[in-house]
């Protein structure tokens, strides 16, 4: 079963380069960002790797947005899994606190 990374904040620093790299290794890529351009260049780029690549734009301290974009309904798209493998938060403003664990029933 393929594997599948979702990345916020890919379109630079250690988001892009992390993006970068799990494509490398076989990942798939959901990548997010507020620029829809950067987001094209970056697809691109990992593509070349032979990773499956979907782009949301959303700005992720926009909550409303963020759920509009619905990354669940994302990964079905790319692969019928409703599990990321890994989730890489790379974007937005921090806040300290518990992240709530959702598990697929």
């Amino acid at each position: 079963m393929e594997k599948i990374v979702l990345i916020t904040g890919a379109t630079s620093g250690i988001g892009q380069a992390c993006a970068r790299r799990f494509a490398q290794n076989g990942y798939n890529v959901i990548i997010t960002a507020r620029r829809a351009d950067r987001l094209e260049a970056i697809r691109h780029d990992l593509e070349r790797y032979g990773a499956k690549v979907m782009t949301l734009v959303f700005d992720v301290r926009d909550a409303a947005a963020a759920t509009a974009a619905a990354p669940v309904a994302a990964v079905e798209e790319v692969e019928e899994k409703t599990e990321f493998d890994v989730i890489l938060k790379s974007a937005g403003a921090s806040k300290l606190g518990v992240i709530k664990v959702v598990r697929a029933a």
